[in-house]
């Protein structure tokens, strides 16, 4: 699954405090959000581009992920927060 995983079509213009992107693997294609409080702790730093950041932890949010499918198996949206990172 590993290789087969992609994350795509990341968007920063949302009306809450995430930022959705689609997450493929073998199992097919999930909307999924990730809130920006997660993405300043993956970012470590106070100045970022939130997309490099999704892109630069694609193995981290990939792990976490996984996790949030199997622990939500119905889920329609896989939502990751900062207590998942």
């Amino acid at each position: 699954m590993k290789n087969e995983f992609k994350i795509s079509e990341i968007s920063t213009e949302t009306s809450g405090d995430y930022v959705s992107f689609v997450i493929s693997d073998r199992d097919g294609s999930r909307a999924a959000t990730i809130a920006r409080t997660a993405i300043r702790v993956l970012a470590a730093s106070t100045e970022y581009d939130e997309t490099q950041v999704i892109r630069n932890n694609a193995g981290k949010i990939r792990e976490v992920a996984v996790k949030w499918r199997k622990a939500n198996p119905d889920a329609l949206v896989v939502a990751l927060g900062s207590y998942d990172c």
